[in-house]
C-alpha cells in the first residue's frame, strides 16, 4: 500500500466536502441527542446524518479519489 503512488486531484475542494460531511453528520447526531421525544428532532437528525454520510461518499468517489476509481491504468475513464 505505501509503494502505490495516490493522486489527490482535487485537494482543497475534497477537505471542504469532508469537513461538510463530518459537521452535518455530528449536527444530526447532536440532533439525536437532545430530540427528547421531539419527532421533528429525530427526522433532522437522520436526514442530516444521510446528508453527512452522502457528502463523505461523494467527496470520496467525485473528488478526491476519483481518478484511481475512474481512470487510472485505462485507455478510457469511466
Amino acid at each position: 500500500m505505501f509503494d502505490k503512488q495516490i493522486v489527490i486531484t482535487q485537494p482543497s475542494s475534497s477537505f471542504l466536502v469532508y469537513l461538510l460531511g463530518m459537521l452535518t453528520t455530528a449536527v444530526g447526531i447532536y440532533y439525536l441527542v437532545i430530540e427528547n421525544g421531539h419527532m421533528s428532532r429525530i427526522l433532522w437528525g437522520w436526514s442530516l446524518i444521510l446528508c453527512g454520510v452522502g457528502a463523505l461518499i461523494a467527496g470520496t468517489s467525485y473528488q478526491a479519489f476519483g481518478y484511481q476509481l475512474k481512470c487510472q491504468n485505462r485507455s478510457v475513464c469511466r
